[in-house]
């Protein structure tokens, strides 16, 4: 059972703004918006694609699910562990344990940054990490996209999609710097210790 085109297509256009915003809060080096941009953007993504098999299946409890609640936007809906679950369960159409991994490394990413606060902010070689993820990212929604399984959901959009690649050089960009940056920075520490154990010696 599909549900009314509009709120597929409203879906899939407001997981793509969130995904823009958090490209673009990247580019500005602001990783607190990029983390909780890109994750809020996937799982609406995830859970559009679940909305397409069956509008039902978008509904935390599918036996509640009422058409009023979706129209006026007051459906308690699932996230993406579910989403995954309900695509796999329900629809017959498991998503790769790889897709799985690399929208839960942005979630974990996101989860310390919305209830505690997240240390790797406060060091290159963690940004890297979380930079690398959010890569992985949109690598695995590159996947989807491609999967003939699910063309139908994201045709109208495709050329959104394609425009998002091209900024994905600001993050290939900073990855490429940041290894430089961690390099040398080695090499420094490197070289201080065997200058440090030269002057212990006398």
């Amino acid at each position: 059972m599909t549900t009314s085109p509009n709120h597929l297509e409203n879906m899939l256009a407001n997981g793509l703004r969130y995904l823009r915003r958090g490209l673009d809060a990247f580019s500005k080096n602001d990783f607190d918006f990029a983390l909780t941009d890109f994750y809020c953007g996937l799982e609406i993504i995830l859970k559009a694609m679940v909305l397409h098999e069956d509008w039902r299946l978008v509904f935390d409890e599918p036996g509640d699910a009422e058409q009023a609640k979706l129209d006026k936007g007051t459906a308690k809906t699932i996230g993406a562990d579910q989403a995954f679950k309900r695509l796999a369960v329900f629809a017959q159409k498991p998503l790769s344990a790889d897709a799985e991994k690399a929208v839960n490394r942005i979630r974990v990413h996101r989860n310390k940054l919305m209830h505690f606060y997240h240390p790797d902010l406060q060091t290159v070689s963690g940004k890297k990490t979380i930079a690398t993820d959010l890569s992985r990212g949109w690598h695995a929604l590159r996947l989807l996209r491609a999967d003939i399984r699910f063309q139908a959901v994201f045709a109208k959009h495709s050329w959104q999609h394609d425009e998002m690649d091209a900024a994905l050089l600001v993050l290939k960009s900073y990855l490429k710097q940041a290894e430089q940056d961690i390099q040398d920075c080695q090499s420094r520490k490197a070289l201080f210790t065997v200058r440090h154990a030269k002057c212990t010696r006398f």
